[in-house]
């Protein structure tokens, strides 16, 4: 008799769920939560119990979460630390344990009625910002300071205590601290600087307290930066926050004599040069805002405005970040769309920057403002639109190119840029599948159409399907005449396995929520 397996008990369900995420891997996992609601429940949860997520590569989630656009997965990855936090017993894997003794620590000093889970949970959007390439793995332990202006051991848990009471606006705790010595530009790894955080959390009082007990400028040695009342700490959290009063505050601590002054730290308002430690400062703070208004302002402070070059690199950070708000405020400036010096520099233009993320308002506006979804097709590099837009798994973004021209066939002079449909196969997407053979997607490139002899491509796509498990891609494949007849498994150039980022979508997002 068959047994209906959505009729077995939560707990055993859940189980076979675990066991089938270890078999599958993180991204194929969470394919199962499209199978029914009830999975689509369960799937996240087995996901997390599987502590794949700790050894999970996903570039630059959680980096700068307040202002990019992650589509869902820094709340994703939220959820993962505080699990981790609340429940690891080993102080050697990852930061979780110290985390969760931070967070003790502050219960103890909110006094009865303190909550550990939800003292994790802030806690936790704090780690994120100290992210690494696997964002479930807060980063081990080092010797070297995180930032170039932090001049304090590389893990030191005073100086994430005094993070985290800056966070909680515990000002008693923050004065001991501050007594005993430990100073709130300096990283203690786990969090962001302290000063930092009381401008990120829009705390005035807290950043005065921290302004008091810093001098005017200091500058590092051996680090090339410095620290003073007004920055940089409070500046770059401050425009994090996207807050011109912050802002204000940062740059014009009340201690300044003359108000009126427009300097910042020594340097004169209009005259401050991009290489100089203040001015390094200013460029970190403006790539950092989702505020046009901020970032027009602190472009004020140089001696030269950014170039159209330099804007243009801008537009590429945004594009990337998914900042529809600066992408839309470049653009309106006539920052160009593709590179003004031509192919001068091997870098990706906004467009495919766009489509990694999966950021479908912006590709909107680039196309809009002219981008050619085929640009660098004859080229060894850059990538180009229509691969990287399938790579991310968005299929309204796939369709949105192919209907401003992008050519379904692409294949550049770069032998590392695999076609769209490559990549559609890669993340086992068979919608985009079915719409890229519709629009003419060929099978047989670097084969013989006449004869149906697959050529490289779609006889890798068949072998990684068939040694990952993707019965659905290889009964397609298979169903058009493909046969593996060269495995390049033993050949070093299987893509699925020198490439894992590529399939491994950016916009993880979309995956997960």
């Amino acid at each position: 008799m068959a047994i209906n397996i959505l009729d077995c008990p939560a707990e055993i369900l859940q189980h076979i769920l675990l066991f089938t995420v270890l078999n599958r891997g993180v991204k194929r996992g969470l394919r199962l939560r499209l199978v029914c609601k009830v999975f689509a429940d369960l799937t996240k949860y087995a996901v997390y119990q599987s502590l794949l997520l700790d050894h999970f590569y996903a570039p630059d989630v959680g980096y700068l979460w307040q202002i990019k656009n992650h589509h869902g997965a820094e709340t994703f990855w939220h959820k993962y630390l505080v699990q981790r936090v609340l429940t690891e017993k080993d102080s050697a894997v990852g930061r979780y344990v110290d985390i969760r003794e931070v967070a003790q620590q502050i219960c103890e000093e909110l006094g009865s009625g303190s909550d550990l889970r939800a003292t994790v949970q802030r806690l936790c959007w704090l780690a994120l910002d100290g992210k690494t390439t696997f964002p479930g793995r807060p980063r081990a332990r080092s010797s070297s300071p995180r930032e170039p202006y932090d001049d304090s051991p590389k893990y030191d848990p005073k100086l994430s205590l005094l993070s985290a009471a800056a966070h909680f606006s515990l000002m008693d705790l923050v004065d001991r601290l501050l007594s005993e010595g430990h100073c709130p530009t300096s990283c203690g790894d786990l969090f962001p600087p302290a000063m930092q955080v009381a401008a990120m959390d829009g705390n005035a009082n807290m950043l005065e307290r921290f302004q008091q007990h810093l001098p005017e400028y200091e500058e590092l040695l051996g680090f090339h930066e410095w620290r003073g009342k007004a920055g940089p700490c409070s500046v770059i959290g401050a425009a994090l926050r996207g807050d011109m009063d912050i802002l204000s505050l940062a740059l014009y601590p009340p201690s300044r004599t003359t108000i009126q002054n427009k300097d910042y730290a020594g340097q004169v308002f209009g005259e401050i040069g991009t290489l100089s430690p203040v001015g390094r400062t200013l460029r970190k703070a403006q790539r950092r805002t989702n505020n046009p208004e901020m970032f027009d302002f602190i472009d004020k402070f140089f001696k030269e405005s950014m170039s159209v070059t330099d804007l243009y690199t801008e537009l590429i950070w945004y594009s990337r970040a998914g900042v529809i708000s600066m992408v839309r405020y470049l653009l309106a400036k006539g920052v160009p769309v593709h590179n003004p010096l031509g192919y001068a520099r091997p870098v990706d233009p906004p467009l495919v920057e766009a489509c990694k993320g999966g950021h479908d308002e912006i590709v909107d506006l680039l196309l809009q403002h002219g981008a050619d979804p085929n640009y660098g097709a004859d080229r060894m590099w850059p990538h180009t639109a229509l691969p990287m837009a399938a790579s991310s798994g968005s299929l309204t973004i796939v369709r949105r190119l192919l209907d401003h021209g992008a050519c379904v066939n692409e294949l550049t002079e770069n032998l590392e840029n695999l076609p769209a449909i490559w990549y559609a196969i890669a993340i086992e997407h068979t919608q985009m599948v079915e719409l890229l053979l519709a629009r003419g997607a060929n099978l047989y490139a670097g084969g013989d159409v006449e004869t149906k002899t697959a050529g490289w491509m779609a006889e890798s796509a068949l072998e990684m399907a068939l040694e990952l498990g993707m019965d659905s891609m290889a009964d397609i494949l298979r169903g058009h005449g493909i046969m593996v007849t060269s495995p390049m498994t033993n050949s070093g150039y299987a893509p699925w396995k020198r490439w894992p980022m590529l399939i491994t979508a950016s916009n993880f997002g979309e995956w997960a929520e």
